[in-house]
């Protein structure tokens, strides 16, 4: 018997002895994928704090005068206690002396009693141009109508020797919050004033009326 004709019988010879026969290599197909990897987690970026300005800074000014008197337009000479006119001068006037800042000595707003009360004004920088302007240009402030709104100045711990500010207005608001119908009676007025230096005054102020003498000879 030629060997072929043996392996060809062997399949038929292990079945008969309950054997296996060898069955050819199935064809497996490509391995399984490997499972993806992780994504690995981003750490995460740490959110910047806001970015806060740095805070106003506020004027300590803490007057120990504070002052309202009222010039009469229509009195006599020496005459006392002339009687109210749209035209009369009213001025509401803090002081500290000596100064405790470098910035604000002396705060005076000046107005008439047709002044809106109660409603902020917002000022015009510069002096103005229907009264009389007190201390330097540069830390005066106007109202647009003089007849409805008020006048501020402020003075310079420097200004009585002379020497320049350091500083000057760059934003002024002033709010009559009342006025007086008769000496003794309370004015009262918040300022709120912005320098060029970023610091700020915001102030309330209050003294009782005191009317001046007519004036004489021209004064």
């Amino acid at each position: 018997m030629s060997i072929r004709s043996i392996l060809a019988s062997l399949p038929i010879a292990l079945a008969a002895c309950g054997g296996v026969a060898p069955s050819p290599e199935k064809d497996q197909g490509a391995p399984p994928a490997s499972p993806p990897a992780p994504t690995p987690t981003p750490t995460p970026t740490p959110t910047p704090a806001p970015v806060t300005a740095d805070p106003v800074s506020r004027i300590s000014f803490a007057p120990d005068q504070v002052t309202a008197t009222r010039a009469p337009a229509h009195a006599e000479c020496q005459e006392k206690n002339a009687a109210f006119t749209d035209d009369d001068e009213f001025t509401l006037a803090a002081t500290k002396n000596p100064p405790d800042n470098a910035t604000v000595q002396s705060v005076f707003i000046l107005f008439r009693r047709t002044v809106s009360v109660g409603t902020p004004v917002h000022l015009l920088l510069g002096p103005p141009s229907e009264r009389h302007p007190i201390g330097d240009d540069a830390l005066q402030a106007h109202a647009p109508d003089a007849r409805t709104g008020p006048d501020v100045s402020v003075i310079h711990p420097g200004w009585s020797k002379g020497t320049p500010p350091s500083n000057s207005l760059a934003d002024a608001t002033v709010t009559l919050l009342q006025l007086a119908s008769t000496d003794g009676q309370p004015i009262k007025a918040r300022v709120e004033l912005r320098f060029h230096d970023d610091s700020v005054l915001d102030a309330t102020f209050s003294a009782p009326l005191e009317s001046y003498a007519g004036p004489c000879g021209g004064q």
